[in-house]
C-alpha cells in the first residue's frame, strides 16, 4: 500500500527538525531565523538547501508559507496535524446550516 504524502513524520532528521522548531514558533519565522534555529540544533545546512527542504516540506502540507520575497515567514501546517489525527481523536465539530 502507497503512502499517502500527508501521512506521518517528515521524511528526515532535518525535516523533523524543521517542523519542530516551527511547532515551538506560533509566530512564524523567516528564512535566516529558521537558519539560526537549525544551527543552534547542531543541524548546519545552506540557504538554498533550506529552500528546497521548505518547497518540499510544503507539498507534504507540513509547512505553510506566509507573505512572499524576502518577508516570508514559516509556519507549521495545521491542516496536517488535524488529519494525521485518525477520525476518532478529533475533536467533535458541528455542522452549520445557515452556510447552506
Amino acid at each position: 500500500m502507497q503512502k499517502s504524502i500527508h501521512e506521518g513524520r517528515p521524511s528526515d532528521e532535518i525535516d523533523g527538525a524543521i517542523v519542530d522548531i516551527l511547532l515551538q514558533q506560533r509566530r512564524g519565522l523567516s528564512a535566516r531565523e529558521l537558519l539560526a534555529s537549525l544551527a543552534q540544533s547542531g543541524h548546519f545546512i545552506s540557504q538554498p538547501t533550506l529552500s528546497r527542504r521548505l518547497i518540499r516540506l510544503q507539498a507534504q502540507r507540513h509547512v505553510i508559507a506566509r507573505r512572499a520575497g524576502r518577508s516570508t515567514v514559516y509556519e507549521r501546517d495545521a491542516y496536517h496535524d488535524w488529519f494525521s489525527l485518525p477520525p476518532t481523536r478529533r475533536p467533535k465539530v458541528s455542522y452549520d446550516f445557515r452556510r447552506l
